[in-house]
């Protein structure tokens, strides 16, 4: 519960939104290893459309690169470029790539979130890879982007909302 009904307290507000913060890592993360399968060229997962999964990949990764540099400068330069904008994406493998990301989980902007938070790709596990039927990349980053701008507006309305209330009184 964001807002104390009785007595109209906003005091969790900090904590639930670096909660919400962390839990937005997740499907970044998720992201970003579905496309470091797919833009992989030497993988049996590789895309009928490896531009698309390459600029979706990049899009991933330049979401997530801060948090992940934040924690392992090494991990984040790995991720660089095997994410480069143009050119040979995840030229160092996807499993090289998911073990760099594996490496980040327990530690610093990582630390709250653990390997079976994010999951695994079963495709890369020896299953039949799944058709790109699903939601678009362009498509998963607008609904990123508007969760973000909705918890963006959520916090600055509270905040307006309490110095409103401090203000009254």
């Amino acid at each position: 519960q964001i807002v104390d009904s009785e007595a109209r307290n906003c005091g969790r507000l900090e904590s639930i939104k670096d909660e919400i913060i962390d839990l937005v890592k997740i499907p970044l993360m998720q992201g970003l290893i579905r496309y470091a399968y797919l833009a992989d060229e030497n993988s049996s997962g590789t895309s009928a459309n490896l531009p698309k999964a390459r600029g979706e990949g990049n899009a991933f990764a330049r979401s997530i690169l801060p948090w992940i540099a934040g924690t392992d400068a090494d991990v984040g330069t790995k991720i660089d470029e095997n994410f480069p904008p143009v050119g040979t994406a995840v030229k160092d493998g996807y499993l090289s790539v998911v073990e760099s990301l594996d490496s980040l989980y327990g530690r610093g902007f990582f630390s709250t979130i653990s390997a079976d938070d994010v999951g695994t790709l079963t495709a890369a596990e020896g299953e039949e890879t799944p058709e790109d039927s699903g939601l678009s990349g362009g498509a998963i980053a607008g609904i990123v982007i508007g969760v973000l701008a909705g918890i963006a507006i959520l916090i600055v309305a509270a905040l307006w909302f309490m110095k409103r209330r401090k203000s009254k009184s």
